[in-house]
């Protein structure tokens, strides 16, 4: 993927061979803005009786992954700038920090039956898509 430093960042497009790059993380994240706004779905329910107030933020926090990684998935789907591609991405990797968080702060607090081992994959999820963020973010700034 050629990233013509000739033009200012702004100007930068991705090569027509790197197109699939941009397909793959707008695909990705509309799959997971839909998994998201089910996984809300499916807490709001485990929450009926216990009443919503326990989980206000967590709710919260699902309805914004659903709204970022539509966001994410729209912003990809015409990113051919190469800014427009970073951000995108970055808000990705952001929203996922947030729903696995969200799932090792569900899993954590509310289902004391779940096994140490699924929590420690969660946190070790959590760890690594926040690197992935910082990752990029340094990236970003040497492309720059």
């Amino acid at each position: 993927m050629g990233l013509m430093k000739n033009k200012p960042f702004r100007e930068r497009e991705l090569e027509e061979d790197g197109y699939w790059i941009i397909r793959q993380l707008s695909s990705t994240a509309f799959s997971l803005s839909g998994f998201a706004f089910t996984s809300m779905s499916v807490l709001l329910g485990f929450y009926v009786g216990a009443g919503f107030e326990r989980a206000g933020a967590l709710i919260s926090a699902l309805f914004l992954c659903t709204v970022l990684f539509m966001l994410s998935g729209e912003m990809a789907r015409e990113a051919y700038k190469i800014w427009k591609y970073l951000f995108a991405e970055g808000t990705y990797l952001f929203t996922l920090v947030l729903l696995t968080g969200s799932f090792l702060w569900f899993a954590s607090q509310e289902l004391r039956f779940v096994h140490p081992v699924a929590v420690a994959a969660l946190l070790v999820a959590v760890v690594y898509f926040a690197y992935r963020l910082v990752h990029d973010i340094r990236v970003y700034s040497q492309v720059a």
